[in-house]
Parts: structure tokens; C-alpha cells; sequence
């Protein structure tokens, strides 16, 4: 092992939920792994200065509020360097905090959801029909992640008659009444449905496994863990090109790369079902997945840590 043998991981765990404390978990098991004495510390550190490390998800939040700049800012000073998961980070890093060394890895895998289920089984589960064609969003809806644009694409005539379905499953931190109404507007109350609550760990497999496509049409993005949840899965992705999500989904492979618009985000939809490319884009993201590894994520983590320890 490395000259690193101790790790302090800041910031939210369980009881606390979302994709970062997953994150924080699935790392810290990780580090374990590798020997590293490691342990995660929400938000209060009762230990002497020490050399730090950022793992910076996002440099500045999609969603902007008074003094968020400032807490960023005093947060980027007292780092000695960052890791941080999406080239889109680094540029921000790189701006905000000149000078400082700035590590790019790829977010890695969620693999703390368990093994692919069949989709009849998945399907069953939830109460679906096998027989529908699922479009997947999953997470909280924010406006940020653009779940009316993937509405408005649904409205297209040709997705109508391909009769592709859309779930959106995730707690709604945004008010429900505008998407009900786009929803409304264009008749597709039989078309998209709408699972808003949280997601239980032990349920996001069956929405994963029962979807053909797992769907992220974001207005602003860095990277996401929704991505590598569907890699985990095996799942053909769409995405839109902001961020670092292009970063992550070869366009034509694994999935699809789209403007964030409706236009472009139907024209996708449609030539992923026309031209039936679940099989290939799904093998692509089997093969793919390996460069998203914890093990993988961990090592490089440790290198650059002792790097920097000196």
C-alpha cells in the first residue's frame, strides 16, 4: 500500500439521502477494501489540521442562492488540491482556486443496488406491463434536469405512435402543477406517469431493469450519478450535451447525445426505437462499465493522495 493510510471522508452519509451520500458510503467501503483505515465524518471534523483533499461533485450548484460563491470559496482555500469527477469541475476548480492541483476521474459506478433483474420481473414489481416500452428519469425533479423537455418530446406524433411510455421516478423539489399541466396539455395522461416519492435502495434496480433507456435531458449538468446507475445496469443512456454527461456516454454507443431541447431529444427517442438499438447500445454499456469501477476510481484516488502527501 501507498504512503496513505488514513482517510477522512466530509459530508453527508446515512441517515441523510441522495446520490452523495451513496457516494460517500460506496467510497469509504472501497477505501476499506484497499486497507485504507477510513471513515466518513458528516459535516463536523474534530481533528487537527491535516492535509486536504476536495472530491468536488460540483464547483457552484445548478441551482444558484445568495452567498453560495462565498462558502465556495472559503471551502476551495482550505484544500491543498481537488479530485474532481468531470472535466466541467476542473474548469471551475481550475478558475475559482488558480494555482491548486486539480485531479480529473470519471464518477465511478453505483454497484450498492444489486444485480440486474430480469424485466418481466422488474415489471412485475412495479406493477408494469412488460410489454410497454419504458423511457426511464430517475431522481429528484429540479428544474435544472429538464423532465419538461423530455415531456414536450413525448408529445411528438411519431413517439405517440411508436407508443413508447415515459416514468419519471423520484421526489418532485420542484412544484408538480406546471408538468401536470404540460402532461394536460398535450393528452398524454396515459403515456407518462409519475412516481413521485423517494426511491428506496432496494427498488432501484427494478426501475432501472425495467426501462429500454434511462433518459437525462438536463439544462446544466457537471456529471451525474443517475449515468453510472444505468451502466450499473447495463442500460442504453440519452443525454444531453451539457456538462460533463458527453464526457461519459460515447454518443452512437452506449447511448445518445442530444441538444437540450425537445426536438432533438424526440428525434433520438424515435431512432433508438425505430431502428431497435437497445441490444447494441445495452452490450456497449456492459463493456464500458469497467472503466467506472470502484477499484479502479480508488486506486488512482490513492496515487494522487500520496502524490500529494509527498
Amino acid at each position: 500500500m501507498g504512503k496513505v493510510k488514513r482517510i477522512v471522508i466530509v459530508g453527508p452519509a446515512y441517515p441523510l439521502r441522495g446520490g452523495i451520500s451513496h457516494f460517500n458510503e460506496s467510497f469509504c467501503g472501497s477505501l476499506t477494501a484497499k486497507g485504507v483505515q477510513a471513515e466518513i465524518v458528516s459535516f463536523y471534523l474534530q481533528y487537527p489540521a491535516l492535509k486536504v483533499v476536495g472530491l468536488v461533485d460540483n464547483a457552484v450548484p445548478h441551482e444558484r442562492r445568495p452567498f453560495d460563491r462565498s462558502f465556495s470559496n472559503w471551502f476551495f482555500r482550505h484544500c491543498d488540491a481537488f479530485v474532481a469527477l468531470s472535466r466541467r469541475v476542473a474548469d471551475d476548480l481550475e478558475r475559482f482556486a488558480p494555482g491548486k492541483r486539480v485531479h480529473v476521474h470519471p464518477h465511478p459506478i453505483y454497484d450498492i443496488f444489486g444485480d440486474p433483474v430480469p424485466r418481466e420481473v422488474a415489471c412485475k414489481e412495479l406493477g408494469l406491463d412488460p410489454a410497454d416500452r419504458h423511457v426511464l428519469f430517475f431522481g429528484f425533479v429540479r428544474k435544472y434536469k429538464g423532465l419538461d423537455l423530455l415531456i414536450q418530446a413525448f408529445a411528438d406524433e411519431r413517439i405517440r405512435k411508436l407508443g413508447i411510455k415515459l416514468i419519471s421516478a423520484g421526489e418532485f423539489y420542484d412544484d408538480r402543477g406546471p408538468y401536470l399541466k404540460l402532461v394536460e396539455k398535450h393528452g398524454l395522461g396515459d403515456v407518462v406517469s409519475f412516481h413521485d416519492k423517494y426511491i428506496p435502495t432496494e427498488q432501484v434496480r427494478q426501475y432501472f431493469c425495467s426501462a429500454r433507456i434511462v433518459a437525462q435531458p438536463y439544462r446544466d449538468a457537471t456529471q451525474s450519478g443517475v449515468t453510472q446507475i444505468a451502466y450499473q445496469f447495463g442500460r442504453p443512456m440519452l443525454v444531453t450535451d451539457v456538462g460533463g454527461l458527453a464526457e461519459i456516454v460515447p454518443d452512437g454507443k452506449a447511448g445518445f447525445v442530444t441538444a437540450p431541447e425537445p426536438q432533438a431529444i424526440a428525434d433520438a427517442l424515435v431512432r433508438f426505437f425505430e431502428e431497435d438499438l437497445e441490444a447494441s447500445f445495452a452490450e456497449a454499456a456492459e463493456e464500458g462499465k469497467h472503466l467506472f469501477s470502484w477499484d479502479h476510481f480508488t486506486e488512482d484516488f490513492l496515487t494522487f493522495a500520496d502524490e500529494i502527501h509527498g
